[in-house]
């Protein structure tokens, strides 16, 4: 299992570094502003032209969220606002629901019918990379995929703050810092 590792230095707008537990940067990410294309984040793995990832505010003005697609530009889903926590919804089906705390920057992912798939959270150590010592990690169960866990969570926290349509909640029986504090991940 490794560990995904996201410095929290200065979240604002542009590219920044996703490292694995050994400090090897596995991906990009880049927060842009696109004026009339509204803010996006892109995901990508390092030393590749084109995005594994990118997560756009919808284009229709009918309806508020996010849209996220995938490495072929094709639309894999949408992320909705529903009831304080985001709903990630494929083929007009709900099949993840997303909680968090966004002042905490604490978030989990679990299928809809309630099996956990992912937590992360803010963590102070060394993260092996750059000498920095705050950070955010991820941890994902075997079999899910990590990026698209990575786009809920990073697009929670960086583009619904500006947008102001999501305010997370955390569930009742949210992780503990302890276990957080362990948060590993296996492959994207």
């Amino acid at each position: 299992m490794k560990t995904v590792k996201v410095g929290l230095k200065n979240p604002g707008f542009g590219p920044f570094p996703i490292w694995g537990g050994s400090g090897k940067q596995l991906l990009q990410a880049d927060l842009q502003d696109r004026g009339p294309e509204g803010v996006q984040l892109w995901i990508w793995p390092v030393n590749l032209d084109s995005p594994a990832a990118v997560v756009l505010q919808r284009r229709s003005s009918m309806q508020s969220g996010l849209e996220i697609y995938n490495r072929d530009n094709q639309l894999y889903g949408f992320l909705e606002n529903a009831g304080g926590r985001m709903m990630l919804m494929c083929n007009g089906f709900p099949v993840m629901a997303v909680d968090g705390n966004a002042d905490a920057l604490t978030y989990t992912a679990c299928r809809v019918n309630g099996s956990m798939l992912a937590s992360a959270s803010v963590v102070s150590e060394n993260l092996r990379v750059d000498d920095v010592r705050e950070g955010w990690k991820l941890q994902v169960k075997p079999g899910v995929d990590a990026i698209v866990i990575m786009c809920a969570f990073l697009s929670s926290i960086l583009l619904n703050r500006r947008s102001g349509t999501f305010t997370p909640s955390l569930p009742s029986a949210s992780p503990r810092v302890s276990i957080l504090s362990q948060a590993s991940h296996p492959r994207a």
